[in-house]
């Protein structure tokens, strides 16, 4: 008896987190799904042509508007607010530098709405880019090969300029503040490009993660310190 004890103890925890993790995929496809549907029947009742089209002609909040218009939802949260929630931290997918040794995380924020089934969708697009192409001219801190932020000499930090060609990110946190909360797990994105929605590799793997059901992130604690 003991050594089936010692056996089960063993197995039992990890049959449940398979489990746990087989639930998070079956809710992402759902999730997406419903967004996906929502997004394109924006898109065909206001005849835009493309989804940069979609987002430069409307403010986010207006553009979160139009798709949550077509959901069913049963709270809609603005930007900077406590519902929906309220805003918690999200691990990223891998462990992250903050720049000054800790450990980095998103913070959920922004135009979004809770689903029925406990589901967040979020919208930012009001600092994504603008234009036929959805280029966004942007400054980042630069990094070490460790990812600490380099100083200027000056009390401030090197900056370094960037570009992209992103009309909107779409987060989904497919069960609310009550889950892990990181992205590859239960939290994912959508880049909206102008032509396409592609999965976001710098957040999680979406797409990839339904096509093969696997989930893909690091188990680690935001309360430690960065370590490469």
């Amino acid at each position: 008896m003991g050594i089936i004890g010692a056996v089960a103890a063993l197995t039992l925890p990890n049959l449940v987190a398979k489990y746990q993790e087989m639930v998070a995929v079956v809710r992402l496809k759902k999730a997406y799904s419903t967004l996906a549907n929502a997004i394109n029947k924006v898109m065909a009742d206001e005849g835009y042509s493309n989804y940069a089209e979609m987002f430069n002609s409307n403010t986010e909040a207006e553009v979160a508007d139009k798709i949550f218009a077509q959901l069913n939802i049963v709270e809609r949260c603005a930007y900077n607010t406590n519902g929906c929630g309220g805003k918690y931290r999200i691990k990223y997918k891998n462990k992250k530098n903050d720049g000054k040794g800790g450990i980095a995380a998103g913070t959920m924020d922004g135009e979004r709405a809770i689903l029925p089934d406990g589901t967040i969708i979020r919208i930012v697009s009001d600092q994504r880019g603008s234009g036929s192409d959805c280029k966004w001219e942007y400054l980042e801190h630069k990094t070490d090969a460790d990812g600490n932020w380099i100083s200027d000499g000056k009390g401030g930090w090197e900056m370094e300029d960037r570009v992209s060609y992103v009309c909107a990110d779409i987060f989904i946190d497919t069960d609310g503040p009550k889950g892990k909360n990181q992205f590859g797990y239960d939290n994912f994105s959508i880049e909206v490009k102008p032509a396409a929605l592609e999965q976001k590799t710098y957040y999680a793997n979406l797409f990839d993660t339904m096509r093969t059901g696997k989930l893909n992130y690091e188990n680690y604690s935001l309360d430690d310190k960065f370590e490469d």
